[in-house]
């Protein structure tokens, strides 16, 4: 049996991937488009490989760092954790004035202490078990992902058992959603497990997956990459009336498959070395996060003061802005970065 090829470090494709699907996250939450259908494709079908990329994107280089290092797999992966804890702390204190207007435009009439107090207890209720805020269960998901993964490869390298494992855990949660019979245990199930369970654990397993595969993408397999992505496509619009849970989760399960296709044959993808692809993924990881900063509850807000009501009716103007505004702000972050009083500006990349 051949030896596989699993030397590369550097892949600069899966850099310029990851910041096609942050623009694809930014498109989920702020739509291009009026109207149902286009949206639907662009956020529901095409939309739903977005995150799950990030996960097995996360996951595969993990494991490849854990093959390639000299250190203990322990120390590794409690360095991992660490950095991933770091992250959520960081952006969920950064993102409080947005919690709280989202807080106080939907269930206050007035700013008091009492409300302020009341608010960080329910934010530090939820603060792991659901999210501290809309697009950061991705986070505290992917913690529980990684240290779950990384407790059942200590048991077994098999790449098969390991796919089969989170497979089996996402067939149970999707038989389940479907049967009224437990419904009720669906909705007492904390939010994170559920995210671990129907998105999160697949998806990683699906990057541990990839790490413990060749490294070289035969030809056959980078030409499947966009016929999946079409039949994806086809499943949407064939199923864009049906109400299905079944037909939601194929859907869901395609987006999975697309997903570890175009990280296959980013893995595959050969790009002249340049000093580029680095910047290219804190634009990817800032824009993924920063997006809705100012774009939340307290641009309405701010849209009500000038005068100007319902931004949403100009839904391509208010995408562009939304995007705007997190390049603009990540190109502030990684240029003051570069100046030795504002260093510490790198824990957000």
């Amino acid at each position: 049996m051949n030896k596989l090829n699993r030397t590369k470090t550097v892949f600069p494709a899966i850099d310029v991937m990851k910041l096609v699907m942050a623009v694809l996250v930014v498109i989920i939450h702020k739509p291009l488009f009026l109207g149902d259908f286009r949206n639907y494709l662009l956020g529901s079908v095409i939309g739903d490989a977005a995150v799950p990329f990030f996960f097995a994107v996360s996951s595969f280089l993990f494991f490849r760092k854990l093959d390639r290092t000299d250190s203990s797999a322990v120390s590794v992966w409690i360095g991992y954790e660490k950095r991933l804890v770091q992250f959520y702390v960081l952006y969920t204190v950064l993102y409080l004035p947005c919690i709280f207007v989202k807080a106080y435009t939907g269930h206050y009439a007035e700013i008091t202490i009492g409300g302020i107090v009341g608010e960080l207890f329910t934010l530090a209720g939820r603060f792991f078990l659901d999210t501290s805020f809309v697009h950061f269960w991705y986070l505290n998901t992917l913690i529980l992902c990684i240290a779950i993964l990384f407790g059942l490869t200590r048991l077994t390298k098999n790449k098969w058992v390991v796919l089969g494992a989170g497979a089996a855990v996402y067939a149970a949660v999707s038989l389940a959603s479907a049967l009224p019979q437990f419904a009720g245990v669906m909705q007492v199930l904390p939010p994170v497990l559920f995210n671990v369970m129907k998105k999160g654990l697949i998806c990683t397993c699906i990057g541990f997956f990839a790490a413990q595969t060749d490294d070289n993408v035969p030809k056959w397999e980078k030409a499947l990459c966009p016929v999946l992505w079409a039949a994806l496509l086809l499943c949407g619009i064939l199923t864009y009336d049906s109400a299905s849970p079944v037909w939601e989760n194929v859907r869901l399960l395609g987006a999975f498959v697309c997903a570890w296709s175009t990280l296959r044959v980013c893995i595959g993808s050969e790009l002249q070395p340049s000093p580029v692809y680095p910047i290219l993924r804190r634009y990817s990881t800032l824009i993924y996060f920063l997006h809705l900063l100012f774009m939340w509850e307290g641009w309405a807000f701010l849209c009500r003061r000038v005068g100007i009501r319902n931004p949403e009716v100009h839904p391509f103007l208010y995408f562009c802005v939304t995007l705007f505004l997190a390049v603009l702000e990540s190109t502030i972050i990684i240029l003051l970065q570069k100046k030795k009083r504002f260093h510490f500006l790198k824990y957000m990349y």
